[in-house]
Parts: C-alpha cells; sequence; structure tokens
C-alpha cells in the first residue's frame, strides 16, 4: 500500500499544496514552521477523520488546531494504491462538527463505498489510536507495548482464525457465566427463604377479605349520593352567583338614577331641548348687543376681528338650517350606531366565552354527538349498578384427578448426552478450539432443554393435584371489564374535547353543560355578527358624509358633536354681526322691535317648561347637557344588565338553600379516599392470597435450581481453569515471532539492546540486567528511540503480509547521537526497499539523505 500524492486546499498554514511521494523514502528537512506536522496531520484526517470540537473538549483537537483562520474551504484530497488499485479520498471538514463533514471517495476515477465511513479502518484493519500508535510516530515518549486493536489483529494472522473470535472475549464470557451463576445462586437461596415466610404470613389472611367488601358497597353508594348532592348544589351556586352579578348590574343604575331624579325634580315640567337652549343663548346675545347699540356702543376691535374672519370662513358657503338640521341628523344615527356596534361587539362574560373556545374551538357540537356520550353514560350507570350483586370470587370444587408419575427417563437421556458434549467440547478445546466450543455450547444448551422439560413436567403434576382454589368470578371479571371499557371509551370521547380526568361523572356533567352553552353562544353570535356588518358599512359611509361636510368649513379637526355645536354658534353669531355690520339694526326702532322679539321667544320658553326666573341660561344649558349625560348612562347599564340576564338565560330568580360546597367537596374527597384505600387493600389482599400456589411451586423450582445452579459452577470454574492455562500457552506461541524480529532490528542499530530480551503477553518489553527484568522505561531517551522503532517494525512484519502500509516518521531520532542515527538511518534505507517511508526532520544531521 503506497501514497501516490496529496492535495491540500486548506489546511492549517498550508494552502493549494501539492505532493507527490516516492514509493521507497520520502524525506522532508526542513525548518520549523514549514508544515511538516501539518502533513503528517493531513494525511491520518484523510485516513480517519477529525473529532468533533465540543464545549467540554479539554485539549487543543486538530480540527480547531488547522482550522483556516479566512474561513476557506478546509480539506484536500490523497491518492494511493491499494491491493494493486488506485484510489482518491476527497474529505472537507467543517468547523466544529464531524457530522458535516463530507467524505467521497473514488476508485479508477468512480465513486465507491467500498472502503465504508473510516476508511483508515478497512484498509489498515486498526483504528485511529492504533495507527498513531504504529504507523505514524514521533519523538514523544510512548509505551513499548500493544493495545487490543494490534492484539487482535495478530492473534487473527498468526492463528488463521475468523476476525470475530477473541480467546479473551471467551474467558470473559466463561467468568460473567460463574459471576451470573454465583450471584443467581444467593438470590435463589435468599428467594426459597423469603418464600417459605411469605407462604406462612398468607395462610392468615383470605378470612378477613368478605367483611370488608361490605364496607366497600356502602362507601359506593355514600359517595354516589354525594356526587349528586354535590353537583347539584355546584349547578345552583353558579346560578346563584349569575343572578348575584345581575343584582349589582341593576344596583349600579340606582346613583345615576337617583342624580337624574333630582335633576328633574328641579324641572317638573320637563327640560328644553338643545336646540331651544341654543336659541335662548343665541337670543340673549343678540338683546346684549341691541342694548349696547343703543347705547352707542358700536362694535369693539375683538368683535371687528371675530366679524372678519367669521366672513372669510363663510362668506363662499354658509349652510342653511336645513343643511345644519340634515347633518346634525346624521350625526345622532352615526352615534346611535356607534353604541349598537358596541353593544354587539362587546362579549359579556370573556373568560366564559374562552373557556368554551378552548373545549370547542368555535364550532357547534352535533346532537348526534351530544346523544351518542348520553347513552354510553346511562348504560355505564346501569352496568355499574348491575356489578354491586355480583361476588368477586368463587369457589371452585375439589379436583380428585390422580397424580400422574413424572417421566423421568427423558431428562436422564437429555443430561446425559449433554455431560457426554461437555466433556468432549473440553477435551476438543485445546486440539480444535471453534469445534471444542462449538461442541461445549451443544452441551449447555442441550442441558438446559432438559431442565425445563423436567420443571414443566413437575408443574403440570403440581397443578393437577385437586387443591381446592378460590377463583375470580367470570360473571363479576366480565362486567368488570365492560364496565372498565365503557369507562376507558367515555373518558377517550370526552378528552378529545380536552375533558381530562378519571374523575367521570363530574367531566360528563361539565361537558353537557358546556355544551348547551357553546351552542347557544354560537348561534347568537352569528345572528350579531350579521347586523354587525350592517351597521359598520352604514357608519362607514355617514363617516364620510359627515367628514366632507365639516372639512368644507374647516372643522374637521373636532369631534363631530363639537364640530355641529361650534358651526352653530358661529352661524348664529356671524348673522348677526353681519346685520351690525350692515346697519340693519342702526335704528333704534328696529333693536327694541328685535329684543322684544328676543325677549319673548325666551320667555316663551321658560314658560313652556315654568322654569323659574332665577335660573340663568348658562345653568339651564349645564342641566341639560348633565340630563343628556345620565340620560345615556342610565340606558348603557340597563341593556348591560338586560344582555346578561339574556345571555345567561337568566329567567325566573329562584331561592337556593344555602349549602356549604366546600364542605360538601372535603365530605366527597374523603370518602372517595377512603373507598379508594379500602379498595386497594382488598386488590392487595386478594393478589396475595392468589399467590399462594404459586409460591408453592416457585419453591419447588426454586430447590431445583439451586441444585442445578451448584452443579453449574462446578462446571465453569473448571472450564475457566483450562482455557486460561490454554491460553497463556497459546500466546507465547505468537509473541516469539515478535520478540524475535525485534532483537534482529535491535541489534542492527545497537548490539546490546538484543541480549537477554523478554516480552510478556501484551507485548511490553523486559531486559535481563544483573539477574532482575527491567522494563524498557529504565532506557535513556536515545535507546529508548531506538527500541520504539524497532517495536513498532516488529509489530508491522508480522501484522501485515503482503500489503505493507506506509510508516510516517515525524523527526522521532532526536535523542540518538551520530553513530547510532548513522545505523538506524542505514536500516531505514534497508527497509524502504520494501516499505513506504515518509519522514520529517528540521536539521540537516538527521537528513536521511
Amino acid at each position: 500500500m503506497k501514497i501516490k500524492s496529496i492535495h491540500i486546499t486548506n489546511y492549517g498554514a498550508l494552502s493549494n499544496f501539492d505532493y507527490k511521494f516516492n514509493e521507497g523514502i520520502t524525506s522532508f528537512c526542513e525548518d520549523n514552521g514549514y508544515g511538516k506536522s501539518t502533513i503528517a496531520s493531513f494525511i491520518k484526517a484523510m485516513f480517519y477523520g477529525l473529532e468533533s470540537v465540543k464545549s467540554s473538549s479539554k485539549s487543543f483537537l486538530d480540527r480547531a488546531h488547522f482550522y483556516p483562520f479566512d474561513g476557506s474551504t478546509f480539506g484536500g484530497y490523497i491518492i494511493f494504491t491499494y491491493n494493486n488499485k488506485e484510489y482518491r479520498i476527497e474529505r472537507t471538514f467543517d468547523i466544529k462538527s464531524e457530522s458535516k463533514d463530507i467524505l467521497k471517495v473514488y476508485l479508477n476515477n468512480k465513486e465507491t463505498d467500498e472502503l465504508g465511513d473510516i476508511p483508515g479502518e478497512k484498509i489498515f484493519g486498526i483504528n485511529k489510536e492504533s495507527y498513531e500508535r504504529l504507523l505514524s510516530f514521533n519523538a514523544d515518549k510512548i509505551a513499548i507495548e500493544s493495545d487490543n486493536d494490534i492484539n487482535k489483529k495478530l492473534n487473527n494472522y498468526i492463528e488463521n482464525v475468523s476476525s470475530d473470535f477473541d480467546i479473551d472475549d471467551v474467558i470473559k464470557k466463561i467468568k460473567e457465566l460463574k459471576k451470573n451463576k454465583d450471584n443467581r445462586l444467593t438470590i435463589v437461596k435468599d428467594k426459597i427463604k423469603e418464600i417459605e415466610i411469605s407462604i406462612h404470613n398468607l395462610e392468615g389472611i383470605k378470612a378477613s377479605i368478605s367483611p370488608k367488601y361490605q364496607v366497600l358497597s356502602e362507601l359506593n353508594k355514600e359517595i354516589n349520593n354525594i356526587t349528586k348532592q354535590y353537583d347539584l348544589v355546584s349547578k345552583n351556586s353558579e346560578i346563584k352567583a349569575k343572578w348575584d352579578t345581575y343584582d349589582q348590574y341593576l344596583k349600579d343604575i340606582d346613583e345615576p338614577q337617583r342624580l337624574l331624579n333630582e335633576l328633574e325634580g328641579t324641572y317638573p315640567h320637563g327640560l328644553p331641548s338643545k336646540e331651544e337652549v341654543n336659541l335662548l343663548i343665541n337670543h340673549e346675545h343678540i338683546i346684549q348687543l341691541n342694548n349696547a347699540k343703543m347705547s352707542g356702543v358700536a362694535l369693539s376691535k375683538e368683535e371687528n376681528d371675530e366679524y372678519r374672519l367669521l366672513k372669510e370662513k363663510y362668506d363662499q358657503y354658509l349652510p342653511s338650517e336645513e343643511d345644519i338640521t340634515s347633518i346634525s341628523e346624521s350625526i345622532d344615527l352615526y352615534n346611535k350606531n356607534l353604541e349598537s356596534i358596541a353593544s354587539l361587539s362587546k362579549v359579556n362574560n370573556e373568560d366564559r366565552v374562552k373557556e368554551l373556545e378552548y373545549h370547542f374551538s368555535s364550532r357547534i357540537v352535533s346532537e348526534e354527538d351530544i346523544n351518542s356520550v348520553k347513552e354510553d353514560i346511562d348504560k355505564y350507570l346501569k352496568l355499574s349498578n348491575d356489578i354491586q350483586g355480583v361476588n368477586p370470587v368463587i369457589i371452585s370444587s375439589i379436583n380428585n384427578e390422580v397424580k400422574k408419575p413424572v417421566n423421568n427417563k427423558l431428562f436422564i437421556i437429555l443430561a446425559i448426552l449433554a455431560l457426554l458434549l461437555i466433556g468432549g467440547g473440553i477435551s476438543l478445546f485445546f486440539v480444535q478450539m471453534i469445534i471444542g466450543i462449538i461442541a461445549l455450547s451443544l452441551g449447555v444448551i442441550t442441558l438446559i432443554v432438559g431442565l425445563f422439560l423436567y420443571v414443566n413436567m413437575k408443574f403440570k403434576q403440581v397443578s393437577s393435584s385437586g387443591i381446592p382454589q378460590e377463583t375470580s368470578n367470570p360473571e363479576y371479571q366480565s362486567l368488570k371489564e365492560e364496565i372498565d371499557n365503557l369507562k376507558q371509551k367515555i373518558l377517550l370521547c370526552l378528552a378529545t374535547y380536552r375533558y381530562k380526568g378519571e374523575d367521570l361523572l363530574p367531566l360528563y356533567y361539565s361537558f353537557i353543560r358546556d355544551v348547551e352553552d357553546n351552542n347557544k353562544y354560537l348561534s347568537d353570535k352569528d345572528s350579531k355578527e350579521e347586523a354587525l356588518n350592517t351597521l359598520v358599512k352604514e357608519n362607514e359611509s355617514l363617516k364620510q358624509q359627515i367628514n366632507e361636510f365639516f372639512t368644507k368649513l374647516s372643522l374637521s379637526h373636532l369631534s363631530f358633536v363639537d364640530a355641529l355645536e361650534t358651526l352653530k354658534q358661529e352661524v348664529v353669531r356671524y348673522e348677526t354681526l353681519h346685520k351690525i355690520v350692515s346697519g340693519t339694526a342702526t335704528k333704534e326702532k328696529d333693536l327694541k322691535a328685535e329684543n322684544e322679539e328676543s325677549i319673548k321667544l325666551i320667555n316663551d320658553i321658560y314658560n313652556k317648561y315654568q322654569i323659574p326666573s332665577s335660573i340663568e341660561i348658562t345653568a339651564i344649558k349645564e342641566d341639560v347637557n348633565e340630563h343628556e349625560r345620565l340620560t345615556k348612562q342610565i340606558k348603557e347599564k340597563k341593556d348591560k344588565a338586560i344582555n346578561y340576564k339574556k345571555d345567561n338565560n337568566l329567567l325566573e330568580c329562584i331561592a337556593f338553600d344555602d349549602v356549604d360546597l366546600d364542605k360538601l367537596s372535603k365530605e366527597k374527597d374523603r370518602l372517595m379516599s377512603e373507598y379508594i384505600s379500602k379498595k386497594h387493600e382488598i386488590e392487595g389482599l386478594e393478589n396475595e392470597v392468589s399467590s399462594l400456589d404459586d409460591k408453592y411451586n416457585l419453591l419447588t423450582e426454586l430447590e431445583e435450581e439451586k441444585k442445578e445452579l451448584e452443579k453449574k459452577i462446578k462446571i465453569y470454574k473448571a472450564l475457566n481453569e483450562e482455557i486460561v492455562s490454554a491460553d497463556e500457552r497459546l500466546k507465547e506461541k505468537y509473541v516469539a515471532p515478535i520478540r524475535d524480529k525485534f532483537v534482529v532490528y535491535a541489534k542492527m542499530i545497537e548490539d546490546t539492546l538484543g541480549e537477554k530480551v523478554h516480552m510478556d503477553s501484551s507485548y511490553h518489553i523486559y531486559f535481563d540486567r544483573v539477574g532482575k527484568l527491567r522494563s524498557y522505561e529504565h532506557l535513556s531517551s536515545g535507546i529508548l528511540s531506538i527500541c520504539s522503532l524497532c517495536f513498532r517494525l516488529a509489530l508491522l512484519d508480522n501484522m501485515f503480509n503482503e500489503e505493507k502500509p506506509f510508516v510516517i516518521m515525524d523527526d522521532p531520532f532526536t535523542s540518538l547521537d551520530e553513530t547510532r542515527f548513522t545505523k538506524t538511518k542505514e536500516l531505514i534505507k534497508l527497509l524502504s526497499k520494501d516499505k513506504q517511508i515518509i519522514y520529517f526532520s528540521c536539521h540537516p544531521s538527521r537528513d536521511l539523505s
């Protein structure tokens, strides 16, 4: 396996970088910062990818280290030969997440997936950690020993067995089996003691159950009675609360009505209209002006300025009395419509409407759906009543069937066959391991099958022994199942309308009440919306008409009512001033005549309503405005009360008994809690008693299991000892080639390294010094780097046969002196004849060229 070339788009400091590798040695002797470690990391990343960067990452990972600062494309490709085929791996890396990386593999320029998601594991047969230990190394101190991934590849290669087989797994599984059996034996012994005590206690429970059912029945009757009472009181309380609210709305009318009555008492014959009040004010003003003129007082500067402004405003268009009357009627109609719109738009009891919308999503519930739920409730109540007279249990008759002897022959035959297979498996294990394991497994399975058949026949014999049993009444169970199913059906139906809980009847009554309110509310809402739309359209037209009228008169900045009032006053004022200016009132006679006419009009209005002369015109105006305000306020409050009464269907006020609903609820909860507690107590006792026969049977089974567990534990113990012994002998067989290769390579550099070398089953190296074994870790840094190289070469020779992988050396010999480096360089050149070596160094003294 050889690397042909690489292309780095962006990776660390390298950008748009291409390099072709030699088949033998490719040596980089460059200064620090050139990118030697970057190239080594890039090659590893092409085969194994980059680990994701997480907030919890403690070390500075390669993904973060080599991500380009400018955020450009992070990655590249590598071209290599493998199994006489040319491949190209392309990778693009994300800034953080491995899942967002893009991997593409090409075989002869066609995309393929035969190398999987991690090509390195497919090509080299080892994981990334083993790759770093074996194929790419530097001057850092590293343990000279194998790991699980390398061990597995070595064992499988030397023994020529399946890659799925691992002798350590076999030993581990046997130990686990024995441990499991030991644990199970302890549990079984404790369980036997526990069951013996339990059987003794259960015998005295049966007689205490029957009286408890009578107590449960009485509690159920009390719960039904108090539930009906609670529902009735709850419904009445809601109605009473609505009547109280209605009464409060009526009381809110009292104060404005009192003020109105006081005001009308001042005017026993009625109050002038607003038009009449305006006449009073205007004629009073005319009299004042005429009096001033008759006294020889001309228009003041302020009056002249006022007249000039009014003339500029009304000279082109002065509204007639008919125009003012018409626009006044339009404003009255507009305001009346606004009141109707507000009344129709107002949602009475918004909280209640939101509650209904939550359950029914603003749709009417059909009569068919309501009747379906009502039928199910009626059936549920009938079945609940029927089950009260049915006994939950019946006593079965005694079975006098004669016990049949258990057929032990089949069990004995299977047991003998199982022992033969187990014994043969143990014997074959050390000759033909796989066949031995298969035979051993078949023996264990056969023994388990025989034990199962034997226990099953014993169970059948005990089951037919004719012991009297107290069993559940089928009729009761059938009714209970039907009631439970019906309850779940109804609860499921109510849940679709968001009525949740287990207390069925309260949920049902709430549902029926809410359905009636919802359907009525939606029906009324449709008719209201139609009327509302008509009024809104009419008011839009009126508003446009009124705005256009007042815009011509520069009064659009005022409210409609204020604009109209201002218009009336300004027209009267303009006409009055105009007459004065035009000289129509210059004659005293005419002025007196006009005054007399005004006085007559004022007196006519005062006489019409018999208003005392002590009440001034300004006071009358204020009282008329206050009367209008109070009348409007009283109407709004009356409408509010009437609508509330209609919306809540309050037809006739009924006298309700004063019942403490909270007290009823607490009593209901107390009875229900007591009922549930008693029911659980009975169910618990029944469950305990019903398990008595099972406990007898279980006791027998546990005794048999105890004997079998003790027998198997002995077998697993002996088997484990034999396999461990065989494994040690087997490891010695494949450790020797690694040790021999290590010695060969070591002597080529340092003769003394090959003397008295020992290697354990984990490939850990020891040296015999002064009669004692010393670990390689006691060696100097230079000798240690030689050992590290020789160890890797020995592993490579034994792990890879025909397809030799490349080796990357990132300046690993910084600690070697000149003599040892020269020998090491000769060894590397010799190795490069059948291995591709990529070598990095930063000093000419360590260059291989």
